[in-house]
């Protein structure tokens, strides 16, 4: 909870210390900087990851609850929904 607070209490004082269109500015730049992050970290599925050891994948797979077919797309029966 005391994270919320100082996440809070540093956006006011940004929007204090800057004008409306610094603050877009900045929070844009951060936004476009979590996502050349997130393309270049995140991954779809265990196997596609390249940044974790052999044994931390297998343990990821084999722990997961349900997994289906990795790209196997599913036909919704919409004759049978009714």
């Amino acid at each position: 909870m005391d994270c919320f607070y100082n996440i809070q209490s540093a956006i006011i004082w940004v929007n204090q210390k800057m004008n409306r269109v610094q603050t877009l500015f900045w929070s844009g730049n951060c936004g476009v900087l979590w996502a050349i992050a997130w393309c270049s970290f995140g991954a779809n599925h265990p196997k596609e990851c390249f940044y974790i050891d052999r044994n931390e994948r297998k343990y990821i797979q084999e722990h997961q609850r349900y997994t289906a077919k990795y790209g196997v797309v599913k036909e919704i029966p919409w004759t049978n929904i009714s």
